[in-house]
């Protein structure tokens, strides 16, 4: 269930048609699910390039004394950096960031840097090009997801006006097919649905 519905021009075609003198173009389930299915291969793509650098970090950058992978970067003129930390419950790497400081005394503060940078090449070598990367950062594939299961369950709540749903509808979109469980706290006067996924072929022998 999401909470925080993304505005769609088709479903608020009033104020589509003010502000831009012609009507939105109406999307159907199964083409707002095929947008869905390219953005998750999209973003699937993306992580791979993600997960290339993140691995060089891991492979190439010995911990320092706080057992912590740290790389860096320079923007206008200012060197920052990325801490990298093990996390063993998750089993994986996360990252804070943060800024180098230097002397207050602008001449040391720019010696310093040089030899900073010298004797820190490849991690600025990283640092840049995980900076870099982050363009590849998206959350498409969740808003459209996000649009694509509001719809369904404006839709749903339609079907089930005048009756009291299951515990678990089966929606069918195209070739897909799709939970949807009925809220803890349904009733007549207040329908809501939560999406539980894609419906799997796969059986459980006991």
């Amino acid at each position: 269930m999401f909470y925080n519905r993304p505005k769609v021009n088709f479903t608020e075609s009033d104020l589509f048609e003010y502000r831009f003198k012609r009507k939105p173009k109406q999307w159907s389930l199964e083409e707002i699910q095929d947008l869905w299915e390219r953005s998750l291969k999209r973003g699937k793509e993306r992580q791979s390039i993600i997960n290339k650098v993140y691995d060089k970090i891991v492979n190439e950058i010995p911990q320092n004394e706080n057992r912590k992978k740290v790389i860096y970067y320079t923007e206008n003129d200012k060197v920052y950096k990325y801490e990298f930390s093990y996390t063993p419950q998750f089993k994986s790497w996360g990252y804070s960031t943060g800024r180098v400081e230097f002397s207050k005394d602008k001449s040391k503060a720019r010696d310093e840097k040089i030899q900073f940078i010298l004797s820190n090449d490849r991690a600025f070598e990283l640092g840049r090009e995980f900076r870099d990367i982050q363009k590849y950062r998206t959350r498409l594939e969740y808003r459209v997801k996000q649009i694509f299961v509001n719809l369904i369950e404006d839709k749903l709540k339609k079907v089930y006006k005048d009756k009291f749903p299951p515990d678990i509808t089966v929606v069918k979109v195209g070739d897909q097919k799709y939970y949807f469980a009925v809220d803890n706290q349904n009733r007549y006067d207040y329908l809501q649905f939560h999406f539980k996924g894609l419906v799997s072929n796969k059986e459980i022998e006991l």
